[in-house]
């Protein structure tokens, strides 16, 4: 950012220099000269008054932009600070005040008049940490503004920093006084151990917090039932909107002390991650009762907990009417938890699920979740595949879905969906029922173990079967089964020339690898991004 700084700042620079050459110029004239003038100094950026230095950051702000919070549909849970942080880099060029504020004392003295360049820092911990002195510098340059506050390790291979944690601690005793004005705090640390728990380090008043995110790299936190920190105080957060949190601090702040304290009301994306077999037993009905206080909930992440399944009694929440809208990705979860989660719900249809190295579910034939969009990523096997992907086999609502690197994707998984359920199927159905009968969406990435023609197999029998009952909808007495309009396949298997040519003439659009194609396009080649096979 100090070079763009100085870039802003070169016309300057250039005037005093083009000056300089007329200066030279004259000295060759006549000294009668009427243009003939006295030679004068360069001025640099370092010379400028503190009030041109402001228009010039002002500017280099402008430009540069806020960081911003990137949220997809693959990971929407985590904050990546962009343009302007990467935290393996041990020196960043990122539109910090720091970046300007450090070039010399004149810089940051003009920058410390301004409020508006300290509303967003980052707070280093690990090697050369940010010290108390600045952390207490930016809070008073930046008046009564609301705080974007990110504490973030700076790269370092060594998994062990016995300083980290009190590092952080000292961070978070000068963060808050100023716990009001608190708009995002976002936290990478490499300890989880290392990371401030809500209600018993952070306390406080947080009326404007609507992120809060504690993520970490080793999870070195033991759950049990002694010597659980003693509660310090509410954290009373009601606007906020984002929750990422490790397991063992979501035990121990949040689901410890209800009803005391409420989850956060206005709550719409939740991220809990790692709780381990080491920890005292977690109920995943526990779990799920928190969130009734949560009725805006509609993401939920639920990352390598192991959790109990005891519990037997009926579902704790209901489908009719729906009580639970909430999407859901698994991630590094058992199966068995998998299935319970939808029973103790009631069985809700979702917009959005995904599984992410996920065991099958237990037991056989175990219902789910149902959603229009289902992600998978990472299943290795045909039989958890095919169940996350097909739990209900008179499912009517998957209409798209997505296969990420998942070996369980085989030429028998294809060849089931591409007949009607088996008549000894131990599932009542009908005789023409298929597997997911309304998926017409298809994206599959990474996929090594098919070929084309086991793909083309698979939508040419959907297809045949559509066409036969006059491409009837959904909901049409004679609907059996929709056939595919949108493919995507990238860096699975070679397309072969007799797949492609069905392709093309049959599919509305096709995306293999760098070819585009369909009924709706006309043949062309695609430049192949960056990372593409």
């Amino acid at each position: 950012m100090a070079e763009q700084a100085a870039t802003a700042a070169s016309s300057v620079d250039s005037a005093n220099a083009s000056r300089a050459v007329s200066v030279d110029t004259a000295d060759s004239l006549p000294e009668n000269s009427s243009i003939r003038s006295d030679r004068k100094p360069c001025a640099t950026v370092l010379d400028l008054p503190a009030d041109v230095l402001l228009l010039i950051f002002n500017d280099v702000f402008k430009a540069a932009g806020p960081p911003r919070r990137r949220q997809d549909v693959e990971n929407s849970y985590g904050i990546t600070l962009a343009p302007w942080l990467s935290s393996d880099d041990p020196n960043p060029q990122h539109p910090s005040p720091e970046c300007l504020a450090s070039v010399s004392p004149a810089w940051r003295e003009a920058m410390s008049n301004s409020s508006h360049f300290w509303t967003r820092f980052v707070i280093w911990v690990g090697r050369d940490p940010t010290p108390l002195s600045r952390i207490h510098q930016h809070l008073a340059w930046s008046r009564n503004h609301p705080l974007e506050i990110y504490i973030v390790r700076r790269f370092d291979p060594s998994m062990e920093d016995p300083t980290e944690k009190a590092q952080v601690n000292a961070a978070i005793e000068a963060l808050l006084p100023s716990v009001k004005r608190w708009r995002v705090l976002c936290m990478k640390l490499l300890h989880s151990s290392s990371l401030p728990l809500p209600h018993i380090d952070l306390v406080g008043c947080a009326e404007q917090l609507k992120t809060l995110i504690l993520d970490f790299v080793v999870d070195d936190s033991i759950n049990s039932t002694e010597g659980t920190a003693p509660l310090t105080g509410e954290f009373y957060t009601p606007v906020m909107e984002q929750l990422s949190i490790g397991g063992v601090a979501f035990n121990n702040s949040y689901k410890r002390f209800l009803p005391l304290f409420a989850m956060p009301p206005k709550i719409i994306i939740l991220s809990i991650t790692d709780y381990d077999s080491r920890n005292a037993v977690f109920s995943l009905a526990d779990l799920l009762t928190c969130f009734r206080s949560c009725p805006d909930l509609s993401r939920l992440q639920l990352n390598n907990l192991h959790l109990d399944c005891s519990y037997g009694g009926p579902p704790i929440y209901t489908s009719k009417p729906p009580f639970w809208q909430g999407n859901v990705d698994f991630i590094d979860m058992d199966g068995a938890v998998i299935a319970e989660y939808g029973r103790l719900l009631g069985y809700p249809v979702v917009d959005y699920t995904s599984y992410t190295r996920c065991t099958a579910p237990s037991p056989a034939g175990a219902a789910l979740v149902e959603a229009h969009h289902i992600t998978m990523v990472e299943i290795d096997t045909p039989a958890a595949l095919i169940h996350f992907f097909a739990a209900d086999p008179q499912d009517l609502h998957c209409g798209d879905a997505w296969f990420t690197n998942c070996d369980g994707l085989t030429a028998d998984v294809l060849r089931k969906l591409a007949q009607p359920i088996p008549a000894q199927s131990e599932v009542e159905v009908d005789d023409d029922d298929w597997l997911c009968p309304i998926l017409q969406g298809l994206t599959i990435e990474g996929c090594k173990n098919f070929r084309s023609s086991d793909l083309r197999a698979m939508l040419e029998a959907r297809r045949v079967c559509h066409e036969a009952t006059g491409f009837a909808l959904n909901g049409d007495q004679e609907f059996v089964v929709s056939s595919v309009s949108y493919l995507e396949v990238r860096g699975c298997c070679e397309l072969e020339p007799g797949d492609k040519e069905w392709l093309h003439a049959n599919v509305s659009t096709v995306v293999w690898d760098g070819w585009v194609g369909g009924t709706e396009h006309s043949l062309q080649v695609l430049p192949i991004q960056a990372g593409s096979t």
